[in-house]
């Protein structure tokens, strides 16, 4: 568990902080709606602030959406310059962008792999020193591309998991 507290923070500190010009542009000219126990749009922007690099990516996008439209604040609320405006998107994009090339992409679902019939007689005759009959309790491996020990071709279901632990025993 230590590991994974040291590898998170190791990650979180590569990544590089908000820029403190749309820092100042968000806390002057959105905090106020968008904060407290009902922000508007259910955007609480103080959190995504607090957060920084470590807040969901989608909010930054919504965030950076809005002031590209205009949208943003609405009319007869303090808007930032127009200057300030352009200035606080180009920033956003850059910064948003080195986020996405520090962070690690994901891997997506990563399904169960077992030992083919064959990698398991193997394994546990190099294990036990005792030639264990696998085929016997084990339906027959699926075949994927003619090969039949394709980890993504071999399920893990209910009833070869039981039978493993027969095997086991």
């Amino acid at each position: 568990m230590l590991a994974s507290l040291v590898l998170a923070a190791t990650l979180t500190a590569d990544l590089p902080p908000l820029p403190s010009q749309v820092n100042d542009v968000i806390e002057s000219n959105c905090v106020r709606c968008h904060s407290g126990d009902k922000p508007k749009g259910g955007l609480d922007l103080e959190v995504v602030l607090e957060d920084g690099a470590d807040a969901d990516l989608e909010d930054w996008r919504k965030i950076q959406l809005v002031l590209n439209s205009g949208e943003m604040p609405p009319e007869g609320e303090k808007a930032p310059t127009p200057g300030d405006r352009e200035q606080a998107i180009s920033n956003l994009q850059h910064w948003v962008r080195q986020l996405l090339e520090a962070r690690p992409e994901d891997p997506g679902t990563v399904g169960a792999r077992r030992l083919s019939r064959s990698e398991l007689r193997k394994t546990l005759r190099d294990l036990t020193d005792i030639e264990i009959d696998v085929n016997r309790h084990l339906p027959a491996d699926p075949s994927s591309d003619g090969f039949d020990n394709q980890g993504g071709a071999l399920s893990l279901s209910p009833m070869i998991v039981e039978r493993l632990f027969r095997i086991a025993e």
